[in-house]
């Protein structure tokens, strides 16, 4: 509507919006894995915002095998039922590969029981899966065989099936391929006069081919990433490494892979992966005569794909995180946000995981030495009622020259690093989004930017990161970050060249204490008696 000609004075004001910056964008993990039995997904396809879907509606899409568990523990450590803001969560599932087998694992009872006892059967996750059959006196092995078959296939969701011949219970994976080779069996319990022997999780073979599985995600942000301990995975850890430092945009995120194996054999995995976008994490195998698989009985894809929720909840802004850290009187870490991303990984509560005794996992001469080959494991902690995750590491250990590089060792320099360039990208995209170049002076009132405003801009930004436990605060840290911040103009092909240091905040990981014992206090040399 025109306003009055005869209105006097002429008063034109343009309402322009605040200099506000989103800098940070939220954060997007994707599982990878195989369609179950039943499962209607369509193969490779993507299935976006999972995080919001109903038990039901994930068992349609993938039935209620490897996958279907693996999706329940990343929204368990998302914590998708407070409420709360969550990352985002999609999934890829792949059709199982024609003439594919499924691994198998058998139970055999032999002998009649003298007197009354029970068995108590775990099978694959020892919190999910686990039965106690009672052995009656004379109840022979028959008998015996067919009630634990019985109290097996009346688990709920069990990503495995059960049958029963004679004395030997047969427990076949519900997935086909090499998935079920990484599962675990677990028999405890003393029946007199009656033995019971255990064969492992075996015989899964033929995998799905993954001819295009990648090519949903083209261009596509995950910050997180889950792939099966079974399938090969340079696949998937060639392209995030590709996207780590990708021009003109951010693309980088971090595969989690679970492994379970022999000290030496994950060793052997890690030693010529050398990638920062790869996390892989696991413990020791078990191979007792009544106890096959991981000796922490619960597949190691699934505390990935918990960990790797927790990661990213954790770094999403305004989340709910009080349990799942443990820093003491820090009530600004009780909040997610990009702050947390130097916040330390190791003692991460995992909740989901059985507790299992230390006698059976890697011991710390063992976790030291995986940590610094770029293997991370987790373990139970000191009182053996909780387990813990240990130091995050990435397979990262040298640099392109082979030479030993910390940079992007800890998952914790790569997550504060990749922040800290998240922010700046963002805000410099933002605030220089339509700006003149000049080597002169600025003219007031104008868009319009030089070496010198560029430099105080990225202070400003620095200054952000400091106060986000990022970057190293205080006037000392902040004169040698501008010092030896470098801006060069070029008008003539439009280009500001910068180079400079970023001194980040690291993580607490070792304290070294020489304590010396003193018998007269205020005395401070050495003690002389006649």
């Amino acid at each position: 509507m025109a306003g009055s000609p005869t209105s006097n004075p002429r008063v034109n004001i343009q309402l322009l919006p605040a200099a506000l910056v989103d800098a940070f964008e939220d954060r997007r993990c994707i599982i990878f894995g195989q369609t179950g039995p039943g499962g209607a997904a369509v193969s490779e396809a993507l299935n976006i915002n999972l995080h919001t879907a109903t038990d039901a509606e994930i068992q349609a899409l993938f039935g209620t095998s490897d996958l279907y568990w693996k999706i329940l523990a990343w929204r368990n450590g998302a914590q998708v039922s407070d409420g709360g803001i969550v990352p985002t969560l999609d999934v890829i599932s792949v059709a199982p590969a024609g003439g594919a087998v499924a691994a198998a694992s058998t139970i055999t009872f032999a002998g009649a029981a003298t007197a009354a006892g029970s068995y108590t059967v775990s099978i694959v996750d020892e919190k999910e899966f686990t039965v106690i059959v009672p052995v009656a006196n004379g109840d022979a092995d028959t008998v015996v065989a067919a009630a634990v078959n019985a109290a097996i296939n009346l688990l709920t969701d069990a990503p495995f099936s059960s049958s029963v011949l004679l004395g030997v219970v047969t427990i076949t994976a519900d997935d086909v391929g090499t998935l079920g080779n990484d599962y675990g069996v677990r028999v405890t319990g003393v029946v007199t006069n009656q033995t019971a022997v255990l064969t492992a999780f075996t015989g899964g073979v033929t995998d799905p081919v993954l001819t295009s599985v990648l090519d949903a995600i083209d261009g596509r942000r995950y910050t997180g990433a889950q792939w099966p301990e079974s399938w090969v995975v340079t696949t998937i850890a060639d392209e995030f490494a590709a996207r780590f430092n990708v021009a003109n945009d951010i693309l980088d995120g971090v595969v989690f892979q679970g492994s379970t194996d022999t000290f030496a054999n994950n060793t052997a995995l890690v030693a010529p992966l050398n990638n920062q976008a790869l996390v892989i994490m696991g413990n020791n195998i078990s191979a007792t005569a009544l106890d096959k698989g991981p000796s922490i009985l619960q597949p190691a894809d699934w505390v990935a794909s918990f960990f790797m929720a927790v990661r990213d909840k954790r770094l999403s802004t305004g989340a709910l995180i009080a349990d799942l850290i443990v820093a003491q009187n820090a009530p600004q870490d009780a909040l997610g946000g990009p702050a947390l991303a130097s916040l330390p990984y190791f003692n991460t509560p995992l909740t989901d995981t059985p507790v299992t005794g230390s006698v059976n996992l890697y011991n710390s001469t063992e976790q030291i030495e995986l940590e610094n080959d770029g293997f991370t494991s987790f373990g139970v902690n000191t009182v053996g009622n909780a387990m813990l995750m240990g130091p995050v590491v990435t397979t990262w250990t040298t640099d392109a020259a082979g030479n030993a590089n910390a940079s992007f060792h800890y998952l914790n320099y790569v997550d504060t690093g990749s922040v800290c360039r998240e922010i700046f990208f963002r805000t410099l995209k933002a605030v220089f989004s339509q700006h003149r170049l000049t080597e002169g002076n600025i003219v007031e009132g104008r868009a319009m930017t030089n070496e010198l405003g560029i430099k105080g801009e990225l202070l400003n930004i620095y200054r952000v990161l400091a106060n986000n436990a990022l970057t190293q605060a205080g006037s000392d840290a902040e004169a040698f970050f501008n010092t030896n911040t470098t801006v060069v103009v070029s008008l003539a092909d439009r280009t500001v060249t910068i180079n400079g240091p970023l001194p980040i905040v690291t993580q607490l990981g070792t304290i070294n204490y020489n304590l010396s014992l003193a018998f007269t206090v205020g005395q401070t040399g050495t003690q002389i008696t006649l």
